[in-house]
């Protein structure tokens, strides 16, 4: 059973680093430097105090290997998603999951195979419940 974080919203720095830690399963303070695009770069010591921000969070483990801390996610990124969707459901759209549907379909521009995707999954949906 994984640790439910402390705090379930993630800060943009707190998600690029997470995003980082994610895509390599873990990772070193240096490897997170390193894998930051230009537009992103963060200096060495930032992402060292995210990352232990991060450890006091919930979200994230480490484990001394020689000189250095490997972080380890403690939270998946799908489940830090949900927990995402539902902080802004629950603030912004009356815990309707209704709501934030139409509000997506109604204004944001929803391809014609997004809408594919979404007919099938209601309709395997409603097969499941029966």
């Amino acid at each position: 059973m994984m640790a439910r974080p402390k705090s379930s919203i993630l800060t943009e720095s707190e998600l690029r680093l997470m995003t980082v830690i994610w895509d390599k399963g873990s990772a070193t303070v240096k490897e997170v430097v390193d894998a930051l695009t230009q537009e992103h770069a963060l200096a060495y010591t930032t992402v060292m105090t995210t990352l232990q921000t991060l450890t006091n969070k919930g979200f994230l483990r480490h484990e001394k290997q020689g000189r250095a801390f490997v972080y380890h996610p403690l939270v998946s990124q799908q489940e830090t998603q949900r927990n995402a969707i539902d902080y802004i459901m629950s603030r912004f759209f009356n815990n309707s999951p209704e709501l934030l549907m139409l509000n997506l379909l109604e204004h944001d521009d929803v391809d014609l195979n997004d809408l594919e995707k979404l007919k099938r999954l209601v309709l395997e949906e409603e097969d499941g419940d029966s």
